[in-house]
C-alpha cells in the first residue's frame, strides 16, 4: 500500500541532517502503518516536482539527483508551460519525456496509475499565468 502526501506533511531526507520538500511525494506504507520519526521512513517510491521559472534549475539539477541518490523509485518533473513531463529513474541517463500520458507502476504489484497529461493540463484554470488561453 502507498500513501501520497504534501511536502509539509512529509519531507524527503537525503541524510539525517537535511531534507528536501517536493511538490508531491508517494511512500510505501510501513507494515505497522505508523512511523514514529519522519527520518526513519523509507525512500519515496515517487517524487513529483512542478517546474516553474523560479525553481526549474534547482528542481532539475539539484533536487532530482538528490532524490534519486536517496533511493526514489521515480522522479517526475512536470513542465506546465511546455505541457510535458520528464520521467527519471536511477537508471536514467536522460529522461523519458511524456506528452500524452504517464504511468506509474508500484513496486508492490498494485495496479498501475495512469495519468492523462492532456486532462491534467486542461484542468488548469483559464486565468492561470502558466496556461494562457
Amino acid at each position: 500500500m502507498f500513501a501520497a502526501c504534501s511536502p509539509l506533511a512529509q519531507p524527503v531526507s537525503p541524510s539525517r541532517t537535511s531534507f528536501l520538500l517536493p511538490d508531491l511525494v508517494v511512500f510505501a506504507v510501513p507494515a505497522a502503518g505508523v512511523v514514529d520519526d519522519w527520518r526513519d521512513i523509507q525512500p519515496p517510491a515517487l517524487v513529483i516536482e512542478i517546474l516553474s521559472p523560479r525553481t526549474t534549475t534547482r528542481d532539475r539539477h539539484r533536487k532530482r539527483p538528490a532524490y534519486l541518490a536517496h533511493g526514489a523509485g521515480d522522479v517526475w518533473l512536470v513542465n506546465m508551460d511546455a505541457q510535458h513531463m520528464e520521467r527519471w529513474t536511477s537508471r536514467s541517463e536522460f529522461p523519458e519525456t511524456q506528452t500524452s500520458s504517464v504511468t506509474w507502476t508500484p513496486s508492490d504489484g498494485s495496479a498501475p496509475l495512469t495519468i492523462s497529461l492532456a486532462t491534467l493540463f486542461e484542468s488548469l484554470p483559464s486565468e492561470s499565468p502558466r496556461n494562457p488561453r
